[in-house]
């Protein structure tokens, strides 16, 4: 059985050893004159607004700015629900118009619900949903009837446009609030039909359009204005 014997490495040489020592303090040297330069030489310091190097072979993409062309455009058609989250507190006051769907129910000649909201025409005011009126002929004719009845007529298998314009909707329904609304048929004002037809008359003494309307109605009679507008009694519902 042979011996082994451990093995030698060989020592460096003091000769290389001063080499690794120069070339350290060579190395050290050139450091701390590099980060000298920086602070004293602003010019070694890179620009921040300076724009980044582009990779060559490899093109910069730019988003485009926003612009109508590319920036989808709002919904004109929205169904109006009181149950959405774009409903009457999410929406300010209603500038766009808004398409309402049916079935309607028809509460009084100025004002009709869809069981999800209510909606008083602004404008006008017609009569009371149980009026009777005293017709030219001296009869009384339920007025208050007829009222609604041509107001769901013009609204029929229709969906009217309308736009807030004035006061605060409220999300119960049959109950208007204080939100009063223009409502457009087919491009026509519905409160203008009812106003021609004489199932209403303006409310106010500034808007021409209606007093015409009104005048119309009043030289043809028609509607209300056959007994000259005039409401005997408004029984109890």
């Amino acid at each position: 059985m042979t011996k082994r014997t451990p093995e030698t490495r060989p020592v460096p040489s003091a000769n290389a050893l001063r080499s690794l020592g120069l070339t350290a303090l060579i190395s050290l040297a050139l450091v701390g004159a590099g980060i000298l330069a920086y602070r004293h030489w602003p010019g070694l310091r890179p620009d921040p607004a300076a724009a980044p190097l582009a990779i060559p072979g490899v093109p910069r993409v730019t988003a485009p700015a926003p612009s109508a062309a590319t920036t989808p455009a709002p919904e004109e058609d929205d169904r109006l629900t009181v149950f959405s989250p774009r409903d009457f507190g999410h929406r300010s006051r209603f500038a766009t118009p808004i398409t309402v769907a049916g079935p309607f129910e028809p509460l009084r000649g100025d004002m009709f619900t869809n069981e999800e909201a209510t909606f008083a025409l602004a404008g006008i005011e017609g009569p009371p949903a149980t009026a009777i009126c005293l017709g030219g002929d001296k009869r009384l004719w339920a007025c208050g009837l007829q009222s609604r009845a041509a107001l769901i007529g013009f609204l029929r298998n229709r969906e009217p446009r309308c736009t807030l314009v004035s006061g605060t909707p409220v999300r119960r329904p049959r109950d208007p609030g204080t939100a009063r609304w223009n409502c457009r048929v087919e491009g026509k004002d519905l409160a203008l039909l009812l106003v021609e037809a004489g199932w209403a008359r303006p409310a106010a003494r500034d808007d021409r359009a209606l007093l015409a309307a009104r005048d119309r109605a009043v030289e043809a009679r028609r509607g209300l204005w056959d007994g000259d507008w005039t409401i005997v009694r408004v029984p109890e519902p």
